[in-house]
């Protein structure tokens, strides 16, 4: 008889969680939520296999005691030993990459050291059969495969900040990671559209108000309705997929250059940290006249200056405003990309040692907001900076503090501090906070959902 599973519990409450009806049973369609909740995405056309395995009595849906088959520790056991070759307890780098190459999928030495790192949470080396407890116990029919398939898919999560560089995992298909993550992008960004509209006027404005108040002067004054709330949203989202192809693209190529690529190496997290904010850098500079035409499209709202965003690109193209703010937008981006992932790595690895959290979708998702939200802070300053320069010149150039508009960062902040206090550089902080948790979550949903048809 099969061991039970250890994290029982989990399984319990995700069983109760998907059996809307109470009946003790779930269909295939509350089976395939609930492996989703825990982690596993399986493709509809292989349900109907993972239900045969373990409904024993023929109903077509499975009871708790079936569920938990799904799960046992002895399977777990077996394809641990099929990772560890040398049955010495731990598995090490380089039976890591034997495993995946028998699978065809091929990585350098270093991909499979971050990889192993990211379920070595001792940090000594080598996956001890608990710490890959800890980490898969919630893969269904366990087997080297969809172990191996779940590994791979530990990445990085888009945390809807204009400074974010998602990054693509070293297995992924550019293209595919591209696609499903710009959707994603753009699906988290118009759902948050109204609170980052918010957070604009709020920093270009320089005013106090409340979230509510905020969106109700905005409709108010605009004479377009709750429209007003999406005022530049159009030209955010045609951003999205060419600044995360261009990102992506930079990344890839990079990392082929960098010693990191090629040996193990003791500066492999400074190697990639240097990558991402080159990526992020090029990227950045590459779509900013779309970024400077969403800032001057959202502070347009009930004006007649701008008709369409061709014709908005065309006034700030003539009035050589194209580039505004670009200093302080490239001096963030590199250090919000090393913070947040080292912010990331830091609170998901400790939470495990020291806290005791067992390794989830959510947990992950949770980390991944902190970290962002975290870095999005210490660089807002320069956030607001950016604004500021970047609404110089158009229609909201009345509303703007044009004491701090300068071309010169340093100086800009200063007049900040010098007019608004140390409070002002932080204007919008509201909105920005409010807006990370829905951002993740539509982000990774839509990123995820699309990835699974592909």
């Amino acid at each position: 008889m099969p061991a039970p599973p250890r994290g029982q519990s989990k399984l319990k409450s995700t069983f109760e969680k998907f059996d809307v009806d109470s009946s003790g049973e779930l269909s295939v369609s509350e089976l395939s939520s609930a492996l989703k909740e825990l982690g596993n995405s399986i493709a509809d056309s292989d349900l109907p296999r993972v239900l045969k395995k373990v409904d024993k009595d023929g109903s077509s849906s499975v009871n708790f005691d079936e569920f938990c088959l799904l799960f046992d520790e002895a399977s777990l056991r077996n394809v641990y030993r099929e990772f560890d070759a040398d049955r010495s307890g731990g598995i090490t780098v380089g039976e890591l990459r034997s495993a995946l190459e028998r699978l065809d999928v091929h990585v350098t030495a270093d991909q499979a050291k971050e990889l192993l790192k990211t379920v070595d949470v001792s940090g000594d080396g080598e996956v001890s059969f608990e710490e890959f407890e800890r980490f898969f116990e919630t893969v269904p029919m366990a087997d080297l495969r969809s172990v191996s398939q779940k590994w791979l898919q530990l990445s990085g999560i888009d945390t809807g900040s204009d400074l974010s560089v998602s990054l693509p995992p070293n297995h992924m298909p550019l293209w595919r990671f591209v696609l499903a993550g710009g959707l994603g992008g753009v699906c988290s960004r118009t759902f948050t559209a109204p609170l980052e509209r918010i957070r604009i006027e709020a920093q270009v404005g320089g005013s106090v108000r409340s979230v509510f108040s905020s969106t109700k002067e905005i409709i108010a004054k605009s004479g377009k309705g709750w429209r007003a709330l999406f005022a530049g949203n159009g030209a955010n989202c045609v951003r999205v997929f060419p600044h995360a192809g261009i990102a992506c693209l930079t990344y890839a190529s990079l990392v082929k250059l960098l010693p990191s690529d090629a040996v193990l190496d003791r500066n492999e997290y400074a190697w990639r940290a240097a990558a991402g904010g080159c990526a992020g850098v090029t990227a950045t500079i590459c779509t900013y006249p779309l970024d400077v035409l969403r800032t001057r499209l959202a502070l347009n709202s009930g004006q007649a200056e701008y008709s369409s965003m061709t014709s908005a690109m065309r006034h700030i193209y003539s009035t050589g405003n194209l580039w505004k703010g670009i200093r302080p937008t490239l001096y963030a981006v590199a250090p919000f990309v090393a913070i947040q992932q080292a912010t990331y790595d830091v609170i998901k690895m400790s939470a495990m040692e020291y806290g005791n959290v067992r390794p989830s979708v959510g947990f992950f998702l949770t980390c991944g907001a902190v970290a962002g939200l975290g870095a999005q802070t210490i660089v807002y300053p320069l956030d607001l900076i950016r604004r500021r320069m970047q609404a110089d010149g158009g229609v909201a150039e009345a509303q703007t503090k044009r004491s701090v508009v300068t071309h010169y960062t340093w100086l800009a902040l200063r007049g900040v501090v010098r007019n608004e206090g140390a409070r002002g550089l932080f204007r919008g902080m509201w909105p920005t906070f409010l807006k990370v948790a829905p951002a993740v979550a539509v982000s990774v949903t839509v990123r995820d959902a699309v990835l699974g048809r592909l």
